[in-house]
């Protein structure tokens, strides 16, 4: 029996440069293969989102990405 888990390290200088962009006015949006729950842990992590704003961020997965945009082109 064993247990490994694996984490992506977020650059330090990542949230400061998120917290810099919310500043002046740019809603900073991430793109990512993960799964949802990691998605949000890693955007809270960032900061581009808090549990202040949940209601703000939208999280989805690429079919329903797709659908949302009419598919690719």
């Amino acid at each position: 029996m064993a247990i490994l888990g694996i984490r992506d390290i977020i650059r330090p200088e990542v949230p400061e440069a998120v917290n810099t962009c919310q500043n002046a006015g740019i809603r900073v949006r991430m793109v990512t293969g993960d799964n949802k729950t990691t998605a949000m842990a890693i955007a809270k992590e960032c900061g581009i989102i808090s549990s202040s704003n949940p209601s703000e961020c939208s999280v989805m997965e690429g079919p329903e990405f797709y659908k949302k945009v009419g598919g690719l082109k």
